[in-house]
């Protein structure tokens, strides 16, 4: 077993003049927080950003990230078993290391793995299916965002329905899907769950997927305080490569599972709070947060099929002043992070 501590500290120093607007067809009350950290009306950002709202993301009722993100010009989600996908924004389609070190993956800003411990399906760990929005930047991303946002950024705002009557919902549909979300909210205090089951049209394959979201705020001494939680358990049977030359024309063939034995176990927790002030005509946000995985993953496509056991546990905080000038905007910033992280490998064969 390998057993690895990491300690980082990212400053950030990035000036923007006000930028020109034209013509711009987003309503003018949408807002854009992943630019900069706070949120932005969006006809003001200059650059490659996108975001699909509420609405959007209840329209679709995805099953899979891939079905909602490739409504947005430039990004690509290879759908693979499962919750599985291979990524690409502005890019070619990467898989393995190079993808889930290419991107980077979010919830609420936060990044939903630690540098150095990501993983190529990382978004299954955001609660993606009653979003408040998902928020993309196209191509390289500045220094706010640390090292790993090298073809772009995906940031998925977790569900806050504050303000609303419960709402249950139930979904059914082929291959034996099944999804139950509720969401409910008073001025203080949101919560959202997500449990949904799914088969697959492939033999000994299928879904089981649940995620709770809640979000918190109040107001101390001119201080906005957000807290958010979001927790997710995955357990997915995983259907395997088939091989062959036409493969697909049998239905025997192709409804089949080479792989029966494959699955993945995943569980994810995150837990942090925003603290956001102004001075003047001056502003700041500081972010502390806390984050655990672990997963088993049976890595059925590699010689032996090895089992992979990996976890980790960080913590850290985000912090940036926003120092205003006529005709210009200095943003500064230290992110601080320590993250715990460990790997098993075990080759049966």
């Amino acid at each position: 077993m390998s057993k690895k501590f990491t300690f980082a500290i990212s400053s950030l120093f990035i000036s923007s003049l006000s930028p020109l607007v034209l013509a711009d067809s987003s309503p003018l009350e949408e807002v854009f927080v992943s630019a900069a950290r706070i949120s932005e009306d969006s006809t003001t950002i200059v650059g490659n950003q996108a975001s699909l709202d509420e609405q959007a993301i209840k329209a679709q009722a995805h099953q899979h990230i891939q079905q909602l993100l490739v409504k947005i010009p430039g990004v690509n989600m290879n759908r693979n078993d499962g919750q599985e996908y291979l990524p690409a924004i502005r890019s070619p389609v990467l898989s393995g290391t190079g993808a889930c070190g290419s991107f980077l993956m979010a919830e609420d800003g936060i990044a939903l793995r630690p540098a150095g411990f990501c993983n190529v399906n990382e978004l299954f760990e955001a609660h993606s299916e009653q979003a408040s929005s998902i928020e993309v930047i196209r191509g390289p991303g500045n220094a706010l965002y640390g090292s790993n946002a090298m073809h772009g950024v995906i940031n998925v705002i977790a569900p806050a329905a504050f303000n609303r009557s419960a709402v249950l919902q139930l979904e059914a549909g082929p291959d034996n899907h099944q999804k139950l979300k509720y969401a409910w909210g008073n001025d203080e205090f949101a919560v959202a769950f997500t449990g949904s089951h799914a088969d697959s049209f492939r033999d000994d394959a299928g879904v089981d997927q649940q995620k709770v979201s809640a979000k918190w705020r109040t107001d101390f001494n001119d201080i906005n305080i957000t807290t958010g939680f979001t927790s997710i358990n995955l357990n997915q049977e995983t259907a395997g490569y088939i091989q062959g030359f036409e493969a697909y024309k049998s239905t025997a063939i192709s409804e089949s599972n080479p792989n029966p034995e494959a699955y993945r176990d995943a569980k994810a927790t995150r837990l942090w709070s925003r603290f956001e002030g102004e001075s003047g005509s001056n502003s700041w946000v500081v972010t502390p947060y806390a984050r655990y995985s672990k997963m088993d993953f049976l890595q059925h496509f590699l010689p032996g099929a090895p089992l992979e056991q990996n976890g980790q546990s960080s913590v850290g905080v985000q912090s940036a002043w926003y120092l205003n000038y006529d005709n210009s905007r200095l943003i500064l910033g230290v992110d601080i992070e320590k993250t715990s992280g460990w790997l098993k490998q075990t080759q049966f064969n």
